[in-house]
């Protein structure tokens, strides 16, 4: 049977909260990324702003922004996998060993989720309701990717292998949660920004104002890893599920 809606956001906030102090090595991590991104962002405006500052100059800020996109994909990646452990009561390895196994399923997730996205895209431009099975189907193939270190087209199979005869079930465990946690998501930043945007802008407080934009910053990155469990949960669900059946499903094929 697979799971609630009601049991994945139960499980989500409960291994949140019993294991929000190595969560949060994670969220530092991605939060770092992010200010790198966005500071060699900013600093990159002039260079591309003044065509003297010539081609290469220009080659290299954008070869270090990509480089940085790759080290927060990265650490992503190393957060799905500590949470998925977390989830399952498994002990995580330390930070550097985890961040270098997620460093060799980084190429693998790339071409998943290139495919993935083809495929979709595909499925889309023939038709609205092939993209959204598709979508579907194959969801779970980077996380096949980054949880059971499979090969990308293995992946692809996998996801669809679970999905199938469970779509509806599927679809609904993936779509409910994540609509609760943005219904709380807005309420809470609503809550957070609308002092600094109608009463410390108008009143002068600029300070006051970023401040209520770094609250939400930090909200934001706390909020990540509850967004990032629902499918890692629905995930290991179907693979337990899927286990449970099989001796029934071969006692009724034969």
């Amino acid at each position: 049977m697979l799971i609630t809606v009601s049991e994945i956001i139960r499980q989500t906030l409960q291994t949140y909260r019993d294991n929000f102090r190595e969560i949060a090595k994670y969220i530092a991590l991605s939060m770092a990324g992010w200010i790198l991104l966005a500071l060699n962002a900013v600093l990159s405006i002039p260079f591309f702003q003044n065509i003297l500052s010539g081609v290469f100059a220009i080659i290299a800020i954008a070869a270090t922004q990509l480089a940085l996109i790759g080290l927060f994909v990265v650490v992503s990646i190393t957060m799905t996998r500590v949470l998925r452990k977390l989830y399952r009561h498994e002990t995580p390895d330390t930070v550097p060993n985890e961040f270098k196994a997620a460093i060799k399923v980084f190429i693998p997730f790339l071409i998943a989720s290139f495919l993935l996205t083809l495929i979709v895209l595909g499925g889309s431009l023939l038709l609205l309701i092939p993209g959204i099975i598709f979508a579907i189907w194959f969801y779970f193939a980077p996380l096949a990717v980054i949880i059971d270190n499979q090969k990308p087209l293995a992946a692809l199979k996998a996801s669809r292998n679970l999905v199938v005869g469970r779509f509806g079930s599927v679809l609904w465990n993936l779509i409910a949660p994540s609509v609760v946690y943005i219904v709380i998501f807005s309420v809470c930043s609503w809550i957070i920004l609308t002092p600094g945007r109608y009463f410390l802008l108008d009143s002068g407080m600029i300070s006051g104002y970023w401040m209520s934009l770094g609250l939400m910053f930090l909200f934001y990155f706390l909020f990540l890893p509850i967004m990032t469990l629902t499918p890692i949960i629905v995930y290991e669900n179907l693979k337990d599920t899927k286990i449970k059946m099989e001796p029934r499903q071969v006692g009724i094929n034969s």
